[in-house]
């Protein structure tokens, strides 16, 4: 699953997904390129559950990826 948000330069944003199953959580954004490219992954903060804390450094449109390492869905 893909979330998107809008976000001002310089906010903080704290992401978790909570799953008895491994996931894996992505964050990508804007660069000082005009792309987009991966700025964190995570895939366990704490046992199976990811967790990405990160202050953005440019205004605009994000992405969240969850995804899972499981082969079962769950």
């Amino acid at each position: 699953m893909v979330y998107s948000f809008q976000a001002p330069a310089g906010q903080w944003v704290e992401i978790t997904s909570t799953s008895e199953k491994d996931t894996v959580l992505r964050l990508a954004g804007p660069d000082r390129d005009g792309s987009y490219s991966q700025i964190a992954e995570n895939d366990d903060s704490d046992g199976l559950n990811p967790k990405i804390r990160r202050k953005l450094a440019i205004a605009g449109t994000y992405y969240v990826q969850v995804d899972s390492l499981a082969s079962e869905p769950g």
